[in-house]
Formats: C-alpha cells, sequence, structure tokens
C-alpha cells in the first residue's frame, strides 16, 4: 500500500498496478491483501507480521499470561534468501 514505485488503482473491483517502467498489472480485489509496507521484501513483510501478532494477540496476553519476553518471526522468499525479525516485548509502566 505504501510503495514508492508501484501506482495502485481500485477500479471496478480490480487493482490495478503500473510499475515505474510503466509495466500495468490487474488482479481482483478480492484477491488481493493490502498491507501497509513500502516494498514486498521478507524483511518488511517479517516487521509487519511480528507486530500484527504482538497487536492480535496482544501485549498483556502474551507477557503477563504467557510469559513472552520476545518474539521471532522468520519469512523465506527463496532457500537461502531468509529474514528474521525480533523483538523484545515489554510492557509499559
Amino acid at each position: 500500500m505504501l510503495s514508492d514505485v508501484l501506482e495502485l488503482v481500485k477500479e471496478d473491483g480490480q487493482l490495478k498496478i503500473t510499475t515505474e517502467d510503466g509495466a500495468k498489472f490487474s488482479f481482483p480485489l478480492m484477491d488481493c491483501s493490502e498491507i501497509p509496507v513500502v516494498h514486498s521484501s521478507v524483511e518488511e513483510l517479517a516487521e509487519y507480521f511480528c507486530h500484527k501478532l504482538v497487536e492480535e494477540v496482544t501485549l498483556e496476553y502474551l507477557v503477563d499470561e504467557r510469559g513472552a519476553t520476545k518474539i521471532q518471526i522468520g519469512l523465506s522468499e527463496a532457500p537461502g534468501q531468509e529474514a528474521l525479525y525480533q523483538t523484545l516485548l515489554c510492557k509499559k509502566e
């Protein structure tokens, strides 16, 4: 959703994408999931999923009920091309 190299337009039930070099793609909106990242790299996706997991499960549950101190997410786009993102969990007092 936040790409600095793609133009995204929703029109007639389609997500129409135009790239920097003018290439055009169109996908049915119901087949798309928009996420607030600039690039769909494994690094950005791992960070996004980690924060989303904490948001959905709740920091209180993870820390207070499960005793978690850290979360780590790993994603791979191909063999040898992977990213790990980790964050320490602590509640703000």
